[in-house]
């Protein structure tokens, strides 16, 4: 199925002049070009099928059924690439082209994301922590709260933590670095939950050792030999 940015227009009546704006900006004709363009759901949509005489009218009407339901929506698929650019583009910056759209849309038109897009993946498989916290204005366009609220409340808190604004390039890689070890200790501790098993360091030569959650008594490191009970033995991520 792959990752999706979905995002929706707060005042659906705006659709079409939406779509018209996204079509003038800069970056969006630069990813036109490559096949890769923005667009919105609008009554150009709907039109189109009506005048597609190759399909039937039950088809027609199936299709603009579910176009009706989705105007004014953007639902950009932002996986599937095979290549490490499109065209030529390097990804990081066909993201960051990306982001642009949606940050200048944001400026002309109210806007909502849907947290639980995959393309707002906070371990930065797509966008950066700078380009997710610009487009959402610091989490406060995530839209969906009532669809796993702990994960709304954890994503808009993370986006929200400061405004990009105050920091320099330096420390804006920074925050992508944190966030993106936080993400890491989360999926630690999920994995140590599921598996009953523990990944701990040595503390006499510092190799990961594997312990299963329910042992009692001491813990052996194959690596050294050194054998010591668990305050010798630290978590990965404490």
């Amino acid at each position: 199925m792959g990752a999706y940015l979905r995002c929706q227009l707060v005042d659906k009546t705006q659709a079409l002049a939406a779509d018209d704006f996204i079509q003038t900006i800069k970056q969006n004709q630069v990813l036109m070009n490559l096949g890769k363009g923005v667009y919105m759901t609008c009554i150009k949509d709907i039109n189109e099928v009506m005048q597609d005489d190759d399909k039937s009218q039950q088809h027609k009407k199936n299709i603009i059924a579910m176009l009706e339901r989705d105007i004014g929506a953007i639902n950009y698929k932002v996986s599937g690439f095979e290549s490490v650019d499109i065209g030529g583009m390097p990804m990081v910056k066909f993201y960051n082209h990306l982001a642009s759209v949606f940050v200048q849309l944001n400026k002309k038109f109210n806007m909502n994301y849907l947290h639980t897009s995959c393309a707002l993946d906070m371990s930065f498989r797509f966008f950066t922590f700078t380009d997710m916290k610009t487009m959402t204005q610091n989490g406060r366009l995530l839209s969906g709260r009532f669809i796993d609220p702990d994960a709304y409340q954890n994503k808009k808190s993370i986006l929200e933590h400061t405004a990009i604004n105050f920091f320099s390039e330096e420390e804006r890689c920074t925050l992508n670095q944190n966030a993106g070890v936080e993400q890491q200790r989360k999926l630690f501790f999920e994995l140590v939950k599921s598996s009953g098993i523990n990944i701990v360091t040595c503390g006499n030569c510092g190799d990961i050792v594997l312990h299963k959650i329910k042992h009692e008594g001491d813990i052996y490191c194959p690596h050294c030999l050194f054998t010591g009970d668990r305050c010798d033995f630290p978590d990965f991520y404490d």
